[in-house]
């Protein structure tokens, strides 16, 4: 009965410090993803403040040379497409990332509400960290509802009659 007893508590100190252990990697994790985030806005930041002195700069020099040879400044609409996907196929990375990482964070939390739904204490740190990831699930679906309504009553103003809109 002793072994038994002692092999119980060494599998559940095995399982805790590896839940403790993925915990530690996961919040590594989330701090060097904000880290990332930060340092991606600064440098989007840097770069549009270049690209609008830049813009400035030739607006300039186009009107000192308007002013002599009276030529029309015809804007470049490649330009601003290009500019386009180049920031949507940024922002769909960052997204890529966050929603990542909010699975890594809904798995661990998945496996805290297990624990807590089985009677086992969690302590304060796992408690904040279930916390969080709740409050995050529900601004996703806050947001998430928020985008596709307008999606939504388009539609039913599309299929007119269709009794979509609730009264």
């Amino acid at each position: 009965m002793q072994g038994d007893a002692d092999g119980q508590t060494t599998t559940s100190m095995g399982i805790g410090e590896s839940e403790s252990n993925e915990i530690r990697r996961f919040e590594l994790l989330r701090n060097e993803l904000m880290e990332l985030e930060k340092r991606v806005q600064k440098s989007t930041d840097q770069y549009e403040n270049e690209e609008d002195i830049k813009v400035t700069d030739d607006d300039a020099n186009y009107h000192d040379e308007a002013a002599s040879s009276q030529l029309i400044h015809v804007p470049r609409n490649e330009n601003i497409i290009r500019k386009s996907i180049a920031k949507l196929k940024k922002k769909s990375k960052d997204v890529l990332q966050g929603t990542q990482l909010l699975a890594i964070d809904v798995a661990a939390s998945m496996g805290l509400l297990k624990r807590l739904l089985i009677g086992d204490e969690l302590t304060e740190k796992e408690r904040k960290i279930l916390r969080r990831t709740m409050m995050d699930l529900a601004s996703v679906v806050r947001i998430g509802v928020l985008m596709l309504l307008p999606v939504y009553i388009q539609t039913c103003l599309t299929i007119a009659g269709s009794g979509c809109l609730v009264s």
